[in-house]
This record gives C-alpha cells, sequence and structure tokens, in this order.
C-alpha cells in the first residue's frame, strides 16, 4: 500500500467543450466569433462599431488580446486587426432629409443621441458654416431649429420616472422616502451634493418645484401618528399575539421608545395602563436583553 494521495486537478475550465483549446478562449469568446462570421457571409464585411459586435472587435483591437485568443482570432477572422474604413459622412443636404423624417415622425427635434441630433448642435453651435441658402434650408425645416424643443435623452426620461415614483410615495406616504428607501439615496444626492444642484436644469428644477413641493429640505416634516394610533396598534398586535411587540415587530420600536425613551404625561400614562396593562414592568427577555421600564415620567 502507499501513502500517496490521489492527484486534485484545478483550476480547470468547466465551460470549454474541448480540452484542445487555448487557455482564455471561452464558449462567449467563441459564440461572439460565430456570430460575426455569420454576419460576414451575409453581409462581405465586418459590423460597424455603431453594432455590438463591431464595438467588440474594436475593442479587442485597441485594449489587446492574449496570445491564444488572437491566434484564434486570426485563423478565424482573418484581417480583424485592420482597422475599418471611416463611414462616408452624410452631406447637408442628406442631414436636412433625415431631420424632416424624424421632425415628421416623433413632431420634436432630436437629442445628440438620436440620428443627426449631433449635426443640429452643431448647426446652433455655429461649428458648421451656414450659407444663407442653408439657413433656408433650417428654417424651412422648423421655424425654431435654434432653440426648439428636443426630444427627451435617457437621462430626462430617468429623471422624469423617479420624479414621478417619489410622487407617488409622497402621496401614498404622506412623506418622503429615507434615504434606505427606494429612491431615497438618489433625492439625498440631489439634496446635498453641490456639483448635482449645478448641474440641474431650469426645467429638471421647475419639475421637482412642481412636482414634490419642499424637496428642497434637508428634513423633511415627517407626518408622525398620533400617539393614540400607536397604542391601538399595539393593542390590536397584543390580542392576536398574546404579548407584548419586539422591536422587529409592528409598533415595536415604538412600544420600545415608549418604555424607555419617551416624556410620557400623566393623560398618556393613564391611556397606556387602561388599554395596555403591564406596559411598565418587566419583560421577558429578548434576545438576551432584559427591557428596563421607562422612568421618565412628567407629574
Amino acid at each position: 500500500m502507499t501513502n500517496k494521495r490521489p492527484q486534485v486537478v484545478r483550476n480547470t475550465r468547466k465551460d470549454l467543450p474541448d480540452r484542445a483549446w487555448p487557455s482564455g478562449v471561452t464558449i462567449t469568446f467563441m459564440h461572439r466569433i460565430d456570430q460575426i462570421k455569420q454576419f460576414q457571409r451575409q453581409t462581405g464585411r465586418f459590423p460597424r462599431e455603431d453594432d455590438p459586435n463591431g464595438r467588440w472587435i474594436r475593442e479587442k483591437r485597441t485594449v489587446g488580446v492574449t496570445v491564444s485568443q488572437g491566434k484564434v482570432l486570426d485563423r478565424e477572422l482573418p484581417g480583424w486587426r485592420r482597422k475599418p474604413k471611416r463611414a462616408r459622412s452624410h452631406s447637408f443636404e442628406e442631414h436636412i432629409e433625415g431631420l424632416r423624417r424624424f421632425i415628421a415622425k416623433h413632431k420634436v427635434l432630436p437629442n445628440d443621441f438620436q440620428p443627426h441630433g449631433i449635426f443640429l448642435s452643431n448647426c446652433r453651435a455655429g461649428s458648421i458654416v451656414l450659407t444663407p441658402e442653408r439657413l433656408d434650408l433650417l428654417e424651412g425645416l422648423h421655424p425654431d431649429w435654434r432653440r426648439g424643443a428636443r426630444a427627451k435623452t435617457p437621462g430626462q426620461i430617468e429623471f422624469d420616472q423617479t420624479v414621478a415614483q417619489i410622487r407617488d410615495f409622497l402621496l401614498r406616504e404622506g412623506r418622503y422616502p429615507a434615504p434606505s428607501e427606494p429612491n431615497g439615496a438618489w433625492l439625498q444626492n440631489v439634496r446635498a451634493s453641490r456639483w448635482i444642484a449645478e448641474k440641474l436644469t431650469d426645467e429638471e428644477r421647475q419639475t421637482l418645484d412642481r412636482e414634490l413641493p419642499g424637496w428642497s429640505m434637508k428634513r423633511p416634516i415627517r407626518n408622525r401618528k398620533p400617539f393614540e394610533e400607536h397604542v391601538e396598534g399595539v393593542v390590536r398586535f397584543r390580542a392576536k399575539n398574546g404579548r407584548f411587540p419586539y422591536r422587529s415587530e409592528p409598533e415595536g420600536v415604538w412600544f420600545a421608545s415608549v418604555r424607555r425613551y419617551l416624556i410620557i404625561t400623566p393623560e398618556r400614562k393613564a391611556l397606556l395602563d387602561a388599554k395596555l396593562p403591564g406596559w411598565d414592568g418587566e419583560l421577558p427577555r429578548s434576545r438576551g436583553k432584559r427591557i428596563r421600564p421607562n422612568l421618565r415620567l412628567v407629574a
């Protein structure tokens, strides 16, 4: 008998169907190559950079690949290292026709992320020479092309959606969300960050003022429940469970505060004695701690 332990093979690649593949070449890598080869069979060229596969090739060409990945690419996609020729730029008239089609479809001017949006921004900024003939084309395209309303960007759409969600929360709960609640951290950052405040456009600030009154307050007034409603909540909990609530349960934090921290007036003490007998006595252990009774009573 021998005392040798069986050899353990570590760091085996489970995503490789063929052990002969070089290191660093995964199924995802080869699947991307198959997509590009299929595109080449259909079009006779590599995908352009506005296509996800085209951006993938550009990343491999500029950022770099491992030696094994480069060998696979050279074998499967010959010519991938050559930078593709830049696509022919549109003429001024072609941009105008594209803008006309966009306006007819969307009823607004395009933003910088949409077709012909950069061209329109360059015209507004004076980066393109505007002859009288070109100015006539722009005026015929849209009479207020210099300051007209443009389609909202993805960031502006997300801003409007977030504001709408916070407004729904405000109408439902009667308060603004805390930082730990959905959209609460976003609202806190908008309030506190000077950099974000400077980036807000006049339209976005008007939207906040209109949809979220008092949004800029550091500590917005919370819509707290009356003392009597908390008492009724504890009464219902005790009738259902036969005991007082713990901190992690409904009304538990409030009940613990009543027993230890809140100042109790004679009227409130009488209400607690009537509704919750034994509220100020010793309670069973909860998580290894014995709760002390509240001694902050107001005569």
